[in-house]
This record gives C-alpha cells, structure tokens and sequence, in this order.
C-alpha cells in the first residue's frame, strides 16, 4: 500500500472542486501511479490521456487524447 502501481478513482469531481481534482492526478503522475477515473462526461478531459466508453452491448470504445481533444477510436466488443 504505500507504493501502489495503481489507483482507481470514483467521480473525484463530485467530492473535489477543480483545482483539488488537477492536484490529486498531478500527485499521481508524479508517483508514476496509473489511474483510472470514472468520471461525468463535463470532467475536463485535459487531466486524461485516454476516455474509455463502455456501452451498453458489453462493447466499448477506447478514445486517445492529445490536448484534452479525443482522437480516433478504437472500438472493442
């Protein structure tokens, strides 16, 4: 526990303003500690390297980003 490889982060946004947000995933990049966060779609996607879409059919859709702006998709189902 005290040097975790991974995190896995519920909605920090609905418990943490925005600049609490910006300074918990800038700690974990740091650390060089992986995340994933689930998140609402307003979250500021600039945080993130990657919006991973689950779908309702059990597919999903792995978006990369660069400058907070998603690329093209790889899909999965």
């Amino acid at each position: 526990l005290m040097a975790p490889k991974f995190a896995f982060l519920d909605r920090l946004g609905t418990t943490l303003d925005t600049e609490q947000v910006a300074l918990v995933l800038g700690l974990l990049k740091a650390a060089s500690i992986s995340y994933l966060s689930l998140a609402d779609t307003d979250d500021k996607l600039s945080d993130y390297d990657a919006v991973l879409e689950l779908l309702c059919d059990g597919a999903w859709a792995l978006h990369p980003l660069q400058d907070g702006e998603m690329l093209a998709a790889s899909n999965r189902e």
